[in-house]
């Protein structure tokens, strides 16, 4: 029997996480005591062991436990497809803002085209996945491609308070958080487009610390990150905001379409939620909604990394 590559065990011990079970436990209890790191691949009697472990783990958590599995591995797997499908989805939008004779065009319409025929077979896939998770995590309505400005609809029903005074002078700040660099680059573009001053931060402890250290006008938060995800990171800006007297509008951009992901958001104390992959209208809509509108286009400036 053929070894199991380490990205499926490290896949399937992040599913448990999020599923709030120890993958650890299950990896000892197979006789594999890893350091921290998997090698590149695990032998298969020790990788059968290790899910058996988990599975009956999760059993032993009664109809509650396995529902958080499916939801986990439904959420994990919206994850690992589409967060690199966002960043081409961004890459093709801001190479059509950019300058291209009717050659470079005309192959550029052609990869947007791939990329939405991508993108409605991707959904359509996890939606069949979707059958095996229960009704309270069921996936959002397809999205209907042709039309970009209608391509997610906005978590809340009505526009919210602005987060602040108008400014007639300087540029809102918008802080860009996801852990994935491609995605950070796209998303900064994509803002700075929009007229915004942008800094990122590369993880949700690096998000906490810029909050605490500068003022932001909205921040963008990706959900899962490693070091601290976004739920957590929501929690500690909160608490930031409570004893500073103001609150910072921060939208959740989740790879993850579900009622319950929303929910999961939205009590970690998030004001908005946007689904990956995130177009340049959508974007527009979202900044609009909770900041004021900057008073002029942004060049392509430096991106402002948080250290």
């Amino acid at each position: 029997m053929a070894r199991v590559p380490a990205q499926a065990i490290s896949f399937f011990c992040d599913v448990l996480r999020y599923a709030g079970v120890d993958p650890d436990a299950s990896l000892r209890a197979a006789g594999y005591d890893h350091d921290g790191a998997l090698p590149p691949e695990v032998e298969p009697d020790v990788a059968t062991r290790f899910v058996d472990h988990a599975m009956r783990a999760v059993e032993t958590g009664g109809r509650a436990s396995e529902v958080r599995l499916r939801s986990a591995f439904l959420v994990m797997l919206n994850h690992e497809l589409r967060t690199p499908l966002n960043g081409l989805i961004g890459a093709a939008e801001l190479l059509a803002q950019a300058p291209l004779d009717e050659p470079h065009r005309a192959t550029l319409e052609e990869l947007r085209r791939s990329v939405d025929a991508v993108e409605h077979s991707l959904h359509h896939l996890l939606a069949l996945a979707g059958a095996m998770v229960p009704p309270r995590a069921v996936m959002l309505p397809p999205p209907v491609l042709e039309d970009p400005d209608d391509l997610r609809e906005l978590a809340t029903a009505e526009d919210p308070p602005r987060a602040s005074a108008v400014r007639e002078v300087s540029p809102q700040r918008v802080l860009v958080v996801d852990d994935n660099a491609t995605n950070r680059v796209v998303a900064t573009r994509l803002v700075e487009r929009l007229g915004y001053e942008v800094h990122t931060a590369s993880n949700g402890r690096e998000a906490v610390a810029a909050v605490r250290d500068s003022h932001f006008d909205l921040v963008l938060m990706d959900c899962l990150m490693p070091e601290m995800d976004g739920f957590d990171a929501t929690r500690a800006i909160r608490e930031h905001d409570a004893a500073a007297g103001r609150r910072t509008p921060i939208v959740a951009v989740s790879a993850n379409a579900l009622d319950d992901e929303r929910e999961r958001c939205f009590a970690s104390g998030m004001d908005d939620f946007v689904s990956k992959p995130i177009r340049g209208a959508l974007l527009d809509r979202v900044l609009t909604r909770w900041c004021t509108r900057p008073p002029a286009m942004a060049s392509d400036a430096p991106i402002k990394t948080v250290a």
